[in-house]
């Protein structure tokens, strides 16, 4: 990965990066969860005064039971993380694996919780960056949770020779509205429980919900004795026969 460096570049690098890779205590392998592994990264650490750290993988560096139990990912994953960053006095940021498809929330469209696991991995973060393999634009780096200003969806390539990405271009990222519209038909009413099906696995049902009355209330979508449908107007231009002119000079459809 250095190759294309120059050798004052990687003198700089060997001067500003501290790697610990493959450390073992005794027979144990590192986990920042164990107190006494902790407290000698943490002086580590502060001898180098790093101004980030990564910590690559969370699976690989800490010991928990079950990655699907918020209460215990709180305690055992993101409190230490937090400690960490804190004793050092340094920005962190943690890789962790995007879930399988459906079975554990890797295709949902909630672009913060596609982590693999407990919801409180994204929750109890304050910026989540998603590094996705797409088949149509390749890899794809996007940032769904942050506090400041989001970027646009960003399209990369990786190079095999040099092991890094390049940058390729943007792409759009759709909101939870317009996925919920784009599943209408034209002509073609639903149930509340089939929109749920269509849906299934790219967004809540409360975000569902929120979205069908926000498309209601702007006219994107008529609701009548329970079923959804695309507003006609909307998809049909108006002609003379169907609209008057009141005193008003407002638009009034027969």
């Amino acid at each position: 990965m250095l190759s294309n460096f120059s050798a004052a570049e990687r003198e700089k690098i060997k001067q500003n990066l501290f790697l610990i890779c493959e450390v073992t205590f005794g027979d144990e392998e590192l986990k920042l969860n164990q107190k006494d592994q902790f407290q000698k990264i943490v002086a580590s650490l502060n001898e180098f005064k790093p101004d980030i750290i990564f910590v690559d993988t969370i699976s690989a560096s800490f010991a928990i039971r079950n990655e699907n139990d918020n209460a215990e990912v709180k305690e055992f994953v993101m409190k230490p993380l937090k400690r960490l960053a804190l004793m050092t006095n340094a920005g962190l940021l943690a890789s962790h694996h995007i879930g399988k498809a459906k079975l554990e929330e890797g295709s949902t469209r909630e672009g913060s919780h596609k982590g693999r696991g407990a919801s409180a991995f994204a929750d109890l973060s304050r910026v989540v960056f998603n590094l996705e393999r797409d088949a149509a634009d390749g890899t794809i780096l996007s940032c769904p949770k942050i506090k400041g200003e989001k970027f646009t969806d960003t399209i990369l390539k990786y190079n095999k020779e040099t092991r890094w990405f390049e940058k390729q271009g943007e792409c759009k990222t759709f909101s939870n509205y317009e996925l919920l519209l784009e599943v209408f038909e034209e002509d073609k009413s639903y149930k509340r429980s089939e929109i749920d099906e269509m849906l299934e696995g790219e967004m809540s049902k409360a975000t569902i919900t929120r979205n069908l009355s926000l498309a209601v209330k702007n006219g994107n979508l008529n609701k009548e004795k329970g079923f959804y449908s695309k507003n006609a107007q909307m998809l049909t231009p108006y002609t003379d026969e169907h609209l008057s002119i009141s005193k008003s000079n407002t638009l009034i459809s027969h």
